[in-house]
């Protein structure tokens, strides 16, 4: 969180320009806030209270990854070669996701749980990310304030879907943690509860977010009850604005697409969590060709933003034109396409002037990405990061100004004991049966 206001100069940068081109150059940050870049800073004008030498490091704006459950990493090879019609039946794999899932909705402490979602947000901090959507995995009666006071301790940007509790919790919100509501999944829409969401919606101009048509059998759900899709059903109460965000969107088809567009409404592509799961594969590239706001997310058990990244633009090479979209188009997912909606009163998903200083630092001497090629005809530099670059070359992550990774260390909390309690944990949970 925002702490003693300091200047600092980022000098002999190679950072991702508001085009997406990298340039060399020196940052200046004031409270958290880029004030000043230039390729000629004159250090001695300026009374700053830090100097770091990025000479080493290719330097992004943070990402977003828009859709996470957390702690969802407990059930990781749980739910391996099952769909989600299969999960939970009363086979040993059904019964072990049972027992996890009742540790966390009936029986976690507040202490275990902390642990558990620092656990998760570790991993989340060193890839780069910087802030996330939590959409929730946990049942117990508190588990907002503990989500929030988890996110506090991280010092992540945190989006928390309160569900029902939306009109305790919006005018809590604040640049670093927002509120916000769920729309019901197929299976709990009723005749009356879009009626009353609507109504909410009027009140209380939240973000609205769900997952939707995620499945076969859900987008069957509702046709049966209706003779029409969840996104139709949706628009019909007026649900669907700049303000919503559509997880997954497997199954949509032409009008679907048509709608969500024409309401500006932002859809959240989780390829690789489809994948896993047999929920199929959305059609990125009809998102994309009609303007939709695309965001990227994990979603359950992956907290591999970048795996997610990548099959995104491999499946934009496989379904378009092999040079109709480029590597920037992926991180536009991860950063401005994100930020405008989760964040739109602050200006923040750019290395700008005026912007947030939420950054990442990749190491650029490592041969992995090499070689790095810019001159006035050509470049692959973007394109390398988003192919070749794996979580381990990310050596700093600064959040509103503030180090939170130093040399690949976490300042604002204890990793060892995190991982240390995460160990004693699971052999809570799953004693006897590792």
């Amino acid at each position: 969180m925002a702490g003693v206001e300091m200047i600092k100069l980022l000098k002999n940068c190679t950072y991702l320009t508001k085009d997406y081109d990298f340039q060399k150059g020196n940052i200046l940050i004031e409270d958290g806030i880029i004030i000043g870049i230039s390729s000629d800073f004159n250090e001695s004008n300026y009374e700053t209270d830090e100097i770091t030498d990025c000479k080493d490091f290719l330097v992004l704006p943070g990402f977003v990854n828009g859709h996470t459950h957390n702690p969802s990493m407990l059930f990781r090879g749980l739910f391996k070669d099952k769909a989600l019609l299969e999960w939970f039946d009363n086979k040993k794999q059904g019964r072990l996701q049972k027992k996890g899932f009742k540790f966390l909705d009936q029986e976690i402490n507040e202490k275990d749980f902390k642990f558990l979602m620092l656990k998760s947000y570790t991993e989340y901090l060193k890839q780069g990310i910087t802030t996330i959507v939590e959409t929730g995995q946990s049942d117990i009666e508190d588990v907002i304030p503990w989500t929030a006071q988890a996110l506090k301790t991280s010092n992540l940007r945190g989006v928390i879907d309160v569900y029902d509790e939306i009109e305790s919790f919006y005018h809590k919100s604040n640049e670093y943690i927002k509120y916000c509501t769920h729309l019901p999944e197929e299976e709990n829409i009723t005749n009356n509860i879009l009626p009353k969401l609507k109504k909410r919606k009027d009140r209380i101009p939240s973000l609205l977010m769900t997952h939707c048509l995620e499945t076969i059998n859900r987008k069957k759900i509702v046709y049966d009850n209706y003779l029409k899709s969840t996104v139709e059903l949706f628009d019909e109460f007026n649900l669907l604005d700049k303000n919503t965000l559509l997880f997954h969107c497997t199954h949509v088809d032409k009008n679907d697409i048509k709608i969500i567009g024409e309401r500006n409404a932002t859809i959240v592509y989780c390829p690789v969590s489809n994948y896993w799961s047999g929920g199929g594969n959305a059609p990125i590239e009809k998102f994309m060709e009609s303007d939709i706001n695309v965001m990227l997310g994990t979603d359950f058990l992956l907290s591999d933003l970048r795996e997610v990244m990548r099959n995104s633009y491999y499946s934009l090479k496989i379904n378009a034109a092999l040079d109709e979209y480029k590597a920037k188009d992926i991180f536009k997912m991860v950063t401005i396409n994100a930020y405008k909606v989760l964040a739109p009163e602050i200006k923040i998903g750019l290395i700008d002037i005026d912007h947030k200083a939420d950054l990442q630092f990749i190491n650029k001497n490592d041969t992995r990405l090499w070689p790095l090629i810019k001159d006035n005809n050509f470049t692959n530099i973007l394109n390398n990061i988003l192919l070749h670059s794996r979580s381990d070359m990310v050596k700093n992550v600064m959040i509103d100004g503030n180090w939170i990774i130093k040399d690949e260390k976490i300042l604002v909390f204890d990793e060892g004991n995190i991982n240390t309690k995460y160990k004693k944990i699971l052999n809570k949970i799953y004693k006897g049966l590792q």
